[in-house]
């Protein structure tokens, strides 16, 4: 049987989050708010709990030794669970600092009662399996790519999946992204998004008009030749 025509079978298993946990699980954990701004969890923390969102939306962050802060995942009640890596990694630290990006409402479960019924509980264990394996398919894709790219490139290889996600008809995209989402997005400071964006500029591979970056279908070409030399 062809692996594709068994995927659907177990379809009902590619999510996890706060509608999934039976409610005996639920009875094991406490309700809690933060607001907009405020840490849930630092990078380094003993993982202690894992925290299942049931509304709002929260940014893993990484910090690095420049002073620049990394955003390089958002989570909300559809997807939202922070903690399983490190649970099933059986990892004493965690990676990542969890930041709330709106206003959010989580339920917070002893790691070792959430541990303890997940490997008893075959559904949840499906579960996690997936949502662990994607996230990790995805995280290798993106940063094998990017993980020894200059600013610059950086730069380009973000320019080029933009217009792709946002391109239908082989025109000509603007730019609405500040400099700053960019940023968090590939891992490098503001500033360094600013320059290489003049620099790409002054090459012709992007165009600025009335203090709008847009990018058109020959010059995609361009950067996506250039981005996979």
């Amino acid at each position: 049987m062809p692996l594709e025509d068994l995927w659907p079978e177990y379809e009902e298993y590619t999510y996890f989050n706060w509608n999934c946990l039976p409610p005996k699980l639920l009875k094991k954990g406490v309700t809690m708010k933060f607001k907009a701004g405020s840490t849930i969890l630092s990078a380094g923390d003993y993982p202690e709990y894992g925290y299942f969102i049931k509304s709002g939306t929260v940014q893993g962050m990484r910090q690095y030794l420049d002073g620049n802060n990394y955003y390089y995942f958002t989570l909300s009640e559809n997807d939202g669970s922070v903690g399983l890596l490190e649970l099933f990694s059986r990892d004493t630290a965690s990676i990542a600092t969890i930041i709330a990006k709106t206003d959010v409402i989580v339920t917070r479960i002893p790691s070792d009662e959430l541990y303890r019924y997940i490997m008893n509980d075959t559904v949840l264990l499906r579960r996690c399996l997936h949502t662990i394996s994607k996230d990790f398919y995805l995280r290798s894709g993106s940063d094998g790519l990017l993980y020894y790219k200059c600013g610059l490139d950086r730069v380009k290889y973000f320019l080029v999946k933009y217009y792709e996600k946002n391109d239908c008809y082989n025109g000509t995209v603007t730019l609405e992204p500040s400099f700053q989402s960019i940023a968090h997005s590939i891992g490098i400071s503001s500033r360094t998004v600013g320059r290489s964006m003049k620099i790409l500029k002054a090459s012709g591979l992007i165009n600025l008009h009335k203090k709008k970056f847009s990018i058109t279908h020959k010059q995609y070409n361009q950067l996506l030749a250039e981005v996979q030399m």
